[in-house]
């Protein structure tokens, strides 16, 4: 919308769409396409943001040419309503990847950001009546499920939940061959796999996992005990167990 917008400087007979209001006009369009908003007020806001800008961004670019020598070096001419630089085609290209290479490395810092920030969520583990809350991360890279019921599982730091476990829970898990009578307990034994191989861990089945936005009963939490995870979460979560939840949402809904 705005490319074509731009060719319509090549014909005065138009010359009145370049009039404030209708520069208004194609910048409100052009914001509305692209960012869109769920209400009016989200519209104007983020139109306001665009707006402010594009101003600023002008402003510093007259600034550049009338201030400095900028405008002599790239032989810029002014002339009616606009600036036009007099770029070579290879500074023009140049100029062009390096914008897009440092927009590119900007988002990709910023998703990253965003993405990890997302990721982590609070959950509350109830178990035999007792409850504990403890920030998971949603590993796309894992794969740990129940294999029972094969639904998506979790891994968590033993210390963050052993005040959910009994006594005799607690002696099994603490053993050094725990695992070979975790059944005793009507625990569960959860398999995983990392770089370093194959293993095994005692597991509980949570009668209730909740999130800010969902819900789960009966859900597989195996107990690790070697490994401390990152500062800010004390287990990892398949997104699996996500992924099947919004798709059964989504059939309800249908």
């Amino acid at each position: 919308l705005g490319g074509i917008y731009s060719v319509f400087m090549f014909f005065p007979q138009v010359g009145f769409l370049y009039f404030g209001i209708f520069k208004i006009f194609i910048l409100f369009g052009i914001s509305y396409l692209v960012f869109g908003g769920e209400n009016l007020k989200e519209v104007l806001k983020r139109f306001g943001v665009f707006l402010a800008v594009n101003l600023s961004l002008g402003g510093a670019l007259l600034a550049l040419i009338f201030l400095t020598d900028f405008g002599t070096a790239v032989g810029s001419v002014v002339s009616g309503r606009g600036i036009y630089l007099n770029l070579s085609p290879v500074i023009l290209v140049l100029g062009v990847a390096l914008t897009y290479t440092l927009l590119g490395v900007y988002q990709k810092m910023r998703r990253q950001a965003l993405y990890e920030k997302s990721l982590v969520k609070r959950f509350k583990i109830t178990y035999k009546n007792k409850s504990c809350e403890v920030n998971v991360f949603m590993d796309t890279g894992c794969r740990i499920k129940d294999p029972i019921s094969d639904r998506g599982a979790l891994i968590v730091e033993y210390d963050k939940v052993k005040c959910l476990l009994s006594d005799r829970e607690r002696e099994v898990v603490e053993r050094e061959k725990g695992i070979d009578r975790v059944y005793e307990t009507g625990m569960r034994v959860l398999p995983y796999s990392t770089i370093n191989g194959d293993n095994m861990i005692c597991a509980i089945v949570a009668d209730k996992l909740e999130s800010e936005d969902r819900k789960w009963e009966k859900v597989c939490i195996g107990l690790i005990m070697e490994t401390k995870f990152e500062e800010g979460y004390g287990g990892i979560i398949n997104p699996r167990l996500y992924l099947e939840e919004n798709i059964a949402m989504e059939e309800i809904a249908v």
